[in-house]
């Protein structure tokens, strides 16, 4: 796992001083003497015949609105919540915190508050987050409605229910990327010190074969990244960690989670799923959907609402059968209520139905989904911050008649466990359940929020509750918010189970492709023209789904869903561009954060563009076969943009994603497929064994096209990637090659390129009129007939947003029209029209502009036309720290001796520094003492290949408990770290996982060894 030390390590690290760093490992439990069972009121007892661990957070009466763990607010819950036991006869204890606890926490007890319990597979223990000090906040890192972070931060702690002992898991661990100068010392004034704790939060058990000592998943804050379009100052991005049972081994998994990943949740074929802050480009930022992943970070795919505007999918359970229920909510204004969805995990057919299928109230849909909370006369109803209230007087929100003449007041559910017997256990508060500005000021809001603890039982957790009043009260205290309702049983009462499937370790043994301990992988499809990449259709544009300048909270195009650049056919799929994220890294203080902006607020880097058609080549689709295979790095985000003959995209991934080091993946079948049956990749030209891979890793290939609709060149680049950005790369070819004609703003259609002297808001000038100018503040304005600004995607005249193909400036530079329609095809855009322009298609010849200046005007559209802002935090800042792998594994330290230590590393941007390798123990090795540092001499791997360092003698690691510690730095400083511990007592996994992909014999899926998709059940 890359991950900085907390301690400093002469040579490698500078000084630093972390925010409560202890030495690792270092663990502090206490146990308590029981608490006497007291009476509680507003409580039926009985409804189950088991205890239930709940959380109750303060409530402040009905005028007063609370938090809620949710998307946009997740980690600032209310002072005061506190872990209880409640009994089946209404009697309850309090777990946590005592004052037997104040030792454990970092605050005193009754300033913090607990959130996300969860029950173990025995139903022994409880794991759960705890804010040490909601009262201690910083007031500059606050949300909307004025709830701060805190400066003490989270921590993950584990409870055992029979004798009340706690352990603390987590201490603050703080791991910034210290390169470029950063200072992150916090005893130290006007540093980058973010002046808010850590968050570590999210704990779920995970299934290992000893039953007795699950790992636990968790999120954190610790990387100290800023999510790209963060709502407001109080978010922070949360990135996916497991660690084992005693708190040791801690790995990241999550490398994909740019933004927020929150509550993982193993499902019993032994993935994890989380909801996930996909808003990749130009996405809708409010979109939060489910998603699966191993738990060593592998097989990583799409759950619900990938098409669902506005609304989080956010919280969910497995059912007994297998099948998924998550709560949808609307976004920012619900405190995470919403209603309640069912749909099989594993449905009969595609995991999705087509984009336009009938029936269906969103693209994407999951089949067999059930709405078990409709309680509103719209089905599906949350476009209008519904399911309640049901009736408005307000013209926003049109009335609607609900079921039974409960008209106003409805409510909402959230935060749903699987009870034994198929039932549910929820969270449900009658009243509007929304606090949404309109709402409170209409008079709608109240009463607010009063959570209480539910039960929908078996034969309506199957189809559905027509009425609120369906539901069993279990305890519903109008003086606090029950919330977190957890049925103490074993796995077994609910799932059938044991526990849930174990997934082993992660091994990296190489493949034909691909070396043993590699930091690179490999990323492969059958096709990218077998896709459902269009968007879905619906009023008032139909038939054309992506209209020029109309927004509006279906406009599936990009927004939502769709990712389609303009009108083409599969024929125009020529290419693939494979694109890296970096992180942003928060340095807020003093710097005022990134000095870059592009669309997105995301610093990406171009891994490559590969030829992808294979002319002749007939696929199992009856298609051309666009086969690809191409090596990546690893533990890095990347993404795709499809292209078209001239190097622009046609149409663009809407997610990021991730692959782990020696991982293999080529079994999505097609591009963006959710809904088609896939190709068989093995069927493919990429797919023999013959085939070798592109690398993307250390060469970066690019089109070098030299006509319209031809057949490109490409040129290879011997350097890891290559990013294009306004000042460096752009400016100097308006300057040479445009802005002699376009002088003013008065004449050459208004389009002044000589601004870039007078800054707009804090923009460069022409820069601003080019992609900042929203509100047509500049030049002709909006077409006739269109609202007199400019709305999402199109983001001036002159530009939309990754879509250079549909840009004007684009056409007038190609000297055509690029998008696939004709100017009378769609009403109310810019038309161009080339045969009436005597200049822009002779731009070549009249003003000497190349074909590689055209690219690159072109690729900077298609990044989102990025803007170096700052030299030190701008957007050629390396803000990514090496991959780094390690072996021996655990697994394979347990299987024999070792005489040596593998170490794979990778670094994208500045390269590996040289001598900065580091491998220690903290035992004697061969008759060295412990800290021996065995890599001294030893220069290090080569970028992105694996050194041997050998030791001195033959050890048994795991039978001495011993702890390896590997470092490694690249050239701007930042250094990524392997910690691990090798248990005496670890077992190798007795059962093997049921794959996504079921594997051949060879110990890597690869090229050479046949692969077949295969359902979970």
């Amino acid at each position: 796992m890359p991950t900085l030390t907390h301690r400093r390590m002469a040579g490698l690290l500078p000084a630093v001083t972390l925010l409560f760093a202890l030495p690792l490992g270092a663990r502090a439990a206490a146990t308590p003497a029981r608490t006497a069972a007291t009476a509680v009121s507003n409580c039926t007892p009985n409804v189950v015949s088991y205890d239930i661990v709940y959380v109750r957070a303060p409530r402040f009466g009905d005028d007063n609105n609370s938090v809620w763990p949710d998307t946009v607010r997740p980690l600032l819950p209310d002072a005061g919540a506190d872990l209880r036991l409640l009994h089946p006869d209404c009697s309850e204890e309090l777990l946590f915190p005592l004052s037997a606890h104040a030792a454990l926490i970092d605050g005193a007890v009754g300033d913090g508050a607990v959130s996300d319990p969860n029950v173990s597979f025995d139903g022994q223990w409880v794991v759960f987050t705890y804010y040490h000090d909601q009262t201690d906040a910083n007031p500059q890192r606050c949300a909307g409605g004025g709830e701060c972070l805190s400066r003490k931060g989270a921590d993950i702690y584990r409870l055992d229910l029979g004798s009340r002992a706690v352990t603390r898991l987590t201490r603050q661990e703080f791991t910034p990327n210290l390169g470029n100068g950063a200072n992150f010392d916090c005893e130290t004034a006007y540093t980058n010190c973010p002046n808010v704790g850590v968050f570590n939060t999210g704990p779920a058990f995970v299934a290992q074969t000893d039953p007795a000592h699950p790992a636990i998943a968790f999120t954190s804050t610790r990387n100290n990244f800023l999510p790209p379009k963060a709502f407001n100052f109080a978010e922070r991005t949360l990135q996916l960690f497991v660690m084992d049972w005693d708190g040791q081994n801690v790995t990241q998994i999550g490398y994909l989670n740019n933004a927020q990943a929150l509550h993982p949740f193993q499902l019993a074929d032994g993935r994890l799923m989380f909801t996930s802050w996909e808003h990749q480009g130009a996405r809708d930022s409010r979109q939060f959907n489910l998603w699966f992943i191993a738990p060593d970070g592998t097989q990583w795919n799409s759950g619900s609402g990938l098409g669902e505007n506005a609304t989080g999918h956010h919280f969910m359970t497995q059912l007994p059968d297998g099948d998924i229920a998550v709560v949808r909510y609307y976004n920012l204004n619900n405190n995470g209520f919403g209603d309640l969805v069912r749909f099989p995990l594993d449905p009969a057919g595609a995991d999705f139905l087509p984009v336009n299928a009938a029936d269906t109230y969103m693209p994407l849909e999951r089949p067999g989904q059930v709405d078990l909370t409709p309680w509103t006369g719209d089905a599906w109803g949350l476009a209008a911050d519904l399911p309640a209230p049901c009736t408005t007087d307000d013209w926003i929100y049109p009335a609607q008649t609900c079921p039974g003449g409960n008209n106003s007041r409805v409510g909402k559910v959230t935060l749903p466990a699987a009870a034994p017997g198929g039932g549910i256990l929820l969270v449900y508060t009658p009243g509007a359940a929304n606090h949404n500005g309109i709402i409170v000021g209409g008079g709608y809001a109240t009463p607010f929020y009063d959570g209480g603890l539910y039960l929908l039982p078996a034969n309506l957790a199957e189809s559905g509750a027509p009425e609120p009043s369906d539901l069993v009260k279990i305890i519903n205290d109008p003086a606090y918010n029950e919330q977190w309702p957890r049925p103490v049983v074993a796995y077994t009462a609910i799932m059938g189970m044991t526990q849930p499937v174990v997934w082993p370790d992660l091994s990296n043994n190489g493949s034909a492709h691909l070396e043993a301990d590699t930091p690179l992988a490999l990323v492969g499809s059958a096709s990218l023209t077998w896709r459902d990449t269009d968007s879905r259709l619906g009023p008032p544009w139909a038939p054309d789904p992506d209209p020029f300048n109309y927004s509006h909270e279906a406009l599936f195009a990009w927004l939502h869903q769709g990712a389609d650049a303009g009108l083409y056919s599969d024929d125009d799929i020529y290419a693939l561009r494979v694109l890296a994220l970096l992180p942003a890294t928060d340095r807020t203080y003093p710097n005022d954060g990134a000095g870059f902006s592009n669309v997105a607020e995301e610093r990406v880097r171009i891994l490559g563009e590969v030829a992808v058609r294979h002319e002749g080549v007939i696929d199992g689709n009856g298609a051309t076969d666009t086969s690809f295979l191409v090596r990546l790095p690893a533990d890095v985000p990347f993404t795709f943009q499809t292209l078209d003959r001239n190097g622009m995209v046609v149409n663009m991934a809407q997610t990021w994603h991730q692959l782990r080091p020696g991982e293999a993946r080529y079994d999505c079948g097609g591009c963006h497929a959710h809904t088609k049956t896939p190709l068989d990749f093995y069927s493919t030209v990429a797919g023999q064994p013959g085939f070798v891979p592109t690398d993307l890793a250390l060469q970066t290939p690019l089109l070098a096209p030299a006509a319209l609709n031809g057949s490109p060149a490409t040129i290879t680049q011997t350097v890891p990637q290559v990013t294009v950005e306004y000042v460096r790369d752009v400016e100097p070819i308006l300057a040479a090659r445009c802005s002699g004609c376009h002088l003013n703003d008065a004449d050459d259609g208004q389009l002044n390129l000589h601004a870039d002297g007078t800054s707009i808001g804090g923009y460069p000038g022409t820069y601003y009129r080019l992609a900042q100018d929203y509100a047509a503040d500049y030049g002709l304005g909006t077409p006739s007939g269109t609202p007199g600004y400019f709305l999402g995607p199109q983001l001036t005249r002159y530009l939309r947003a990754f879509q250079s193909r549909e840009s004007l400036l684009i056409w007038k530079v190609f000297g055509a029209r690029l998008d696939g329609r004709a100017n009378a095809t769609r009403e109310g855009d810019i038309d161009y029209n080339p045969a009436s322009d005597s200049v822009h298609p002779n731009l070549d010849s009249l003003r000497g502009l190349t074909w590689a200046e055209k690219l690159t005007l072109a690729r900077w559209v298609d990044l989102g036309a990025p803007i170096e802002r700052d030299v030190d935090w701008g957007w050629f800042e390396d803000d990514l720290r090496p991959t780094l792998w390690v072996g021996p594994t655990l697994l394979q330290a347990q299987l024999a001796a070792v005489n040596s230590v593998r170490v794979g590393a990778y670094d994208l941007e500045s390269g590996l520094a040289a001598n900065t390798l580091s491998v220690t123990f903290d035992v004697a090795v061969g008759g060295a003492p412990a800290g021996t540092n065995f890599a001294a001499g030893i220069s290090g791997p080569a970028n992105g290949g694996v050194a041997t360092v050998t030791l001195p003698a033959t050890v048994e690691l795991a039978a001495l408990g011993a702890t390896l510690t590997v470092r490694i730095a690249d050239e701007a400083g930042h250094v990524s770290e392997v910690v691990r511990t090798y248990h005496p007592s670890y077992t190798p996994p007795l059962r093997t996982y049921l794959p996504v992909v079921a594997r051949a014999v060879s110990a890597n899926t690869d090229a050479a060894a046949p692969l077949r998709v295969r359902k979970l059940r």
